[in-house]
């Protein structure tokens, strides 16, 4: 199976763009307001309020902070979103490959839970469904013509009944 990974709402590198676009742009506004910020302070201290230039640069550094905070929550909550939007997307593929053993499992912080829940719950139907189907196919195999297999067609046939094949 190809590795899909970064085809996942983006490419990863486009992810990786789009953040460092963000950062850069981010780092533009500060540098701008701090520039702006000290040329009013060369130009009348009294116009900040009296602030000193060592108060000026403790804000520029604050401004920085925030801006890696911002940058580094940005990123896990894209990782919170996209790593589970991958998986189910890895899970449909072997889901659709005739694996039905597959699980959908996140990690605890991972949203999409829901998502999660409904995919292993209609796995669990689908594998009964056609367990049941199985079985009955097994029931009329073994009976060799010794019984009557109208029930056992009955029941084969309501159990693929079940299962929707058609669009519509």
């Amino acid at each position: 199976m190809p590795n899909r990974r970064n085809k996942v709402i983006l490419k990863g590198h486009e992810q990786h763009f789009i953040l460092l676009s963000f950062l850069t742009v981010m780092t533009a506004l500060i540098l701008l307001i701090g520039l702006v910020t000290g040329v009013m302070w060369i130009i009348d201290p009294m116009m900040l309020g009296g602030a000193s230039l060592g108060d000026t640069i403790y804000a520029g550094a604050a401004g920085l902070g925030l801006l890696a905070a911002t940058y580094y929550y940005t990123l896990r909550i894209d990782h919170r979103v996209s790593g589970p939007v991958f998986v189910l997307m890895r899970n449909m593929d072997r889901m659709g490959e005739g694996d039905l053993t597959t699980v959908m499992r996140l990690r605890q912080q991972d949203h999409l839970k829901e998502i999660s829940d409904s995919f292993n719950k209609n796995v669990d139907l689908l594998r009964s469904r056609i367990g049941n189907i199985k079985n009955t196919a097994r029931a009329i195999q073994s009976s060799n013509g010794k019984a009557d297999l109208n029930p056992l067609l009955g029941k084969l046939l309501a159990d693929l009944d079940k299962l929707k094949t058609e669009a519509g």
